[in-house]
């Protein structure tokens, strides 16, 4: 349904208004005008280039390859750190499983709509983001093929070949925008959150089968690329100048797309929950398609809930076409302001590999747009996991006595929301366009250069910062 948005879940919160991602239900006035905001943040990014600028000491030197505990394969893993964190998402992938199917159909009383879409795909790429790939240990489906491995499962012991590299990340990315699909337009319940859990898993055993786990975790799960480009993003964040952080480049231009498309569905999601799309580019789409759809255009434009019967399912139909058309736009607007950024620079590199060079530096934005947008909803309803825990089913149980804890979500005060925003964005953006100079310093080996290719990727990244901040800033629909 139209109010039901969010790759976080916000079907989860209709029961209160004050819970949608960033407008708790309200139109927000902002402490001063938003346009004193863009500027400030293009300010600072344009300083921050000053500075880099100034700074920047040529190609980054790597440092120790020290990997922290959340960092390294779980086979190298502590045990005590280890087996408590697969144990957690064995047993939260099937009790998931289990109280979709059985329990109530009350959204913000089911465990496994909270468990996938707030826990896992929120909180759990959050902690990722800042601590390190928590996935590599986690990952449900990865525990289970394991196991099925030690049984001898006579399906997966055999030799498997290498996943062609010209469908390297293909699949990631077709997982990406169908679960962005899903959970924008498929009005999710409790009991679809345990199909999807069902067939990813199968899924991934039947990809396990043909390519092998290793390659198909490295190049065709969403989940395990995701978040090991989180995991990449947080060990950037503790050796910035690491270059087996975020400075690798990219595997092929697939990868670059599905990291665009990280961006560009966020910012999608952002804009088409506020009262701009519906009182805006829905009237638009209206009167374009009123005219091919009936006899008397005027007189169905003249009666909204006519309109609304009429042309609503074309609207969904647009709405979805849109959603799959922003990442190739985007991916454009980057592949110019990388060409421009060539062109600037006076070298005649490959753009091909300049593309692939610079993709991952934008990570940092990735995980603070999608923060700015989506972390109240941790306070919202991810406090809410600890009392279903005890009532998994929504029955009223109280297995493990928590069941009356943190019942009340927490609300923050909007404008202390507003600065969190605010403060992400801008953090993100300006990681992100460090680590482009220090990219830019390896490739050109000349600072003028280097600081020359960076100001195309600059106007980038403070149309995008001005974008997300006037996204978060505008009034939500109509819950």
């Amino acid at each position: 349904m139209k109010d039901q948005r969010g790759l976080a879940g916000l079907a989860l919160l209709s029961w209160a208004a004050g819970a949608q991602a960033h407008s708790f239900g309200q139109t927000f006035t902002l402490p001063i005008p938003f346009w004193i905001y863009a500027w400030a943040s293009g300010a600072t990014l344009l300083l921050t280039f000053v500075l880099i600028a100034i700074k920047g000491q040529g190609e980054a030197q790597r440092e120790p390859d020290e990997q922290c505990p959340f960092e390294r394969p779980v086979n190298r893993m502590p045990k005590w750190l280890a087996l408590p964190i697969q144990a957690l998402g064995l047993y939260g992938f099937f009790l998931a499983i289990v109280s979709g199917w059985l329990g109530t159909q009350t959204k913000t009383n089911n465990f496994s709509m909270t468990w996938f879409w707030i826990i896992w795909i929120l909180g759990l790429v959050y902690a990722s983001g800042f601590l390190g790939n928590l996935y590599r240990a986690f990952n449900p489906f990865n525990t289970f093929v394991a196991l099925l491995e030690q049984c001898r499962f006579p399906l997966l012991v055999k030799k498997h070949p290498s996943v062609a590299g010209s469908i390297r990340f293909l699949p990631a990315l077709l997982g990406l925008m169908g679960l962005t699909t899903l959970e924008l337009f498929g009005d999710c319940r409790p009991k679809d959150v345990a199909y999807l859990l069902g067939g990813y898993g199968l899924v991934y055993l039947f990809c396990c089968m043909q390519w092998g786990r290793p390659q198909v975790n490295r190049y065709v799960d969403f989940l395990a690329v995701y978040f090991k480009l989180l995991g990449q993003c947080a060990r950037s964040i503790r050796r910035p100048t690491d270059r087996g952080g975020l400075l690798q480049s990219a595997e092929n231009q697939i990868q670059v797309l599905l990291i665009v498309a990280l961006f560009a569905t966020t910012a999608y999601d952002g804009l088409t929950g506020t009262q701009f799309w519906l009182k805006t580019v829905w009237p638009t789409l209206a009167r374009w398609l009123a005219p091919l759809l009936t006899t008397d255009p005027q007189a169905v434009l003249a009666n909204p809930l006519q309109t609304n019967y009429l042309l609503g399912p074309y609207f969904v139909i647009a709405e979805k076409a849109v959603l799959w058309l922003v990442p190739a736009l985007l991916y454009g607007a980057y592949a110019l302001a990388v060409y421009c950024s060539n062109l600037a620079s006076g070298r005649k590199h490959n753009l091909n590999t300049l593309m692939l060079a610079y993709a991952r530096c934008l990570m940092p934005i990735v995980l603070a747009y999608s923060f700015s947008h989506y972390f109240t909803l941790l306070l919202t309803q991810g406090v809410q996991i600890i009392h279903l825990f005890s009532d998994p089913l929504g029955r009223g149980w109280n297995l493990i006595g928590t069941r009356n804890l943190w019942r009340a979500p927490i609300l923050l005060d909007v404008r202390l929301t507003w600065n969190i925003q605010i403060a992400a964005l801008l953090a993100g953006h300006v990681f992100s366009a460090w680590l482009t100079h220090e990219k830019a310093f390896a490739i050109y080996q000349n600072r003028r250069l280097a600081n020359i290719s960076q100001i195309p990727l600059l106007v980038l990244m403070i149309a995008l910062t001005v974008l997300g901040l006037w996204i978060l800033s505008q009034p939500m629909g109509m819950v």
